[in-house]
């Protein structure tokens, strides 16, 4: 009887080596690729988070073509479901918010979307705003000098200043932004307002922010552009003088 050809031993060492350096190649590049991943997932929902800013309500403190980057974990990161806005818990938190705080929280009606503004109330605060002055309990509000007010209505282009003005959700109704209150923020809610002050939709129109939508607290300023200019003219197209800016 015939025997069976013996394999060279070369041969099947050859083909193992094959096998196993495909494998060790897949390790090699794989592994660490999903490490970055997850490493980068988990930066983005817990740690910092970018934003853009798509309008001016925030003027002058946050142009619009300004990108930012925000501290999550500082209020205490939300646990979501991603692109949900259903929250599932939250991580503990390092500070409450405090007045003068640049926030970024869930929408009022859509948690899905986000906004940014400024707390300028807390729990138990008294807000009034008297031609065009805002005061907390008595005091003038510490920021004011950063904000301004003016008569551009890119933000509301449909607000006249009239009796049958916006009612908002907390049944807040503000008939005349500039001359508000006195309006005394409850438990567990922050009051906030943009810091282009007649021309943002805040709390003296939608009411106050319920504290567990809290997302984040606007940190730096990586990356501005002002998109009116024209691409080619980098020195007006891309606002060198913003990046790095710290949000206060």
């Amino acid at each position: 009887m015939d025997k069976p050809p013996v394999i060279p031993s070369s041969v099947v060492s050859g083909s193992g080596e094959k096998t196993a350096t495909r494998k060790s190649l897949g390790k090699e590049y794989v592994q660490p690729l999903l490490t970055v991943l997850l490493v980068a997932l988990v930066i983005r929902t817990f740690v910092i988070h970018a934003y853009r800013i798509p309008s001016g309500s925030m003027e002058d403190t946050l142009l619009v073509g300004d990108f930012l980057l925000a501290n999550r974990f500082v209020y205490g990161a939300p646990i979501e479901i991603p692109f949900t806005g259903i929250v599932l818990g939250r991580l503990p938190a390092i500070s409450s918010p405090q007045r003068g705080d640049v926030v970024i929280f869930a929408s009022w009606a859509d948690t899905t979307e986000d906004f940014i503004k400024r707390c300028v109330g807390l729990p138990g605060d008294t807000i009034l705003v008297r031609n065009n002055v805002l005061t907390v309990n008595g005091t003038p509000f510490s920021q004011t000098l950063r904000a301004r007010f003016g008569n551009d209505w890119r933000v509301f282009p449909s607000i006249k200043y009239t009796p049958t003005h916006y009612l908002g959700m907390s049944g807040i109704m503000a008939l005349d932004p500039t001359n508000f209150g006195p309006h005394v923020v409850p438990p567990g809610h922050m009051f906030v307002m943009g810091d282009n002050r007649n021309n943002s939709a805040d709390s003296r129109f939608y009411g106050d922010v319920p504290l567990n939508r809290l997302k984040a607290r606007a940190l730096v300023i990586y990356w501005s552009m002002d998109t009116r200019q024209r691409l080619w003219k980098l020195s007006e197209y891309i606002r060198w003088d913003r990046i790095g800016r710290l949000i206060r």
